[in-house]
């Protein structure tokens, strides 16, 4: 495989401070898109910033929605995704991340 491709988008929310959880690791198909969904514990502050990063295998597939808490691209690459949620606020760092594991179907 050949060099890995990064994307960063980072968006403000009115969404008070959270706890980050993005759910379990996936297995998906080339091709397929894949649909995010980061579910928050909502803790007080608002105001937090979102940093979302995408770490491809290759591919060139962007991140569409990615100024929302639900984001999703296009598998269009085999091998693993990594895509990962940090929230910013004055008081913490929250992050988590999910790979996605994209196979050809047989």
């Amino acid at each position: 495989h050949g060099a890995t491709d990064t994307s960063t988008v980072e968006f403000e929310s009115a969404l008070p401070n959270v706890l980050i959880e993005l759910g379990p690791n996936r297995e998906v198909a080339l091709n397929e898109q894949v649909e995010i969904n980061a579910v928050v514990d909502e803790r007080g502050t608002p105001g937090v910033v979102f940093s979302w990063i995408l770490t491809r295998p290759g591919g060139s597939a962007p991140l569409q929605d990615a100024d929302t808490l639900a984001p999703s691209f296009i598998a269009d690459y085999v091998g693993d995704y990594t895509l990962e949620l940090t929230a910013i606020s004055p008081e913490s760092i929250n992050t988590d991340s999910i790979r996605v594991s994209v196979t050809v179907d047989q």
